[in-house]
């Protein structure tokens, strides 16, 4: 995946004392704009990176998004996403988390509430 540019952009400029919702929603907002306009559901992509959040949402967040891309992955769709992670609130983001979220998945999640989980794979540093 062709994430590690935009993942060093985001630890140069950041550091764990920038975490906050406000500054995830923005990213988040920016995203999905730049999906709508490549022609893909917003709102899915909205809903995959929240639920990578679970329950924590609305607690300040050591993790920020970076990069999605629509992709295939086992004959599935999905939206594999990319965060910058701090281990605390005092240091770098340099640390990196990688998902692969079902769209179909998320999608019947998100309009039925059934408890699948729509994470598909994770992958990420220590």
């Amino acid at each position: 995946m062709p994430y590690k540019e935009i993942h060093s952009i985001f630890n140069e400029n950041y550091t764990g004392s920038d975490l906050s919702s406000g500054l995830r929603d923005l990213i988040i907002q920016n995203m999905t704009e730049k999906a709508k306009k490549l022609g893909e559901n917003s709102t899915i992509l909205y809903e995959a990176i929240k639920v990578i959040y679970n329950n924590y949402w609305n607690e300040r967040p050591i993790r920020i998004p970076c990069y999605a891309e629509k992709a295939v992955y086992e004959n599935e769709s999905v939206w594999v996403l990319v965060f910058n992670r701090a281990n605390g609130f005092e240091g770098g983001i340099g640390h990196f988390d990688l998902y692969i979220v079902s769209i179909p998945t998320l999608e019947a999640q998100y309009s039925t509430g059934c408890n699948a989980d729509a994470i598909v794979h994770h992958f990420g540093c220590k």
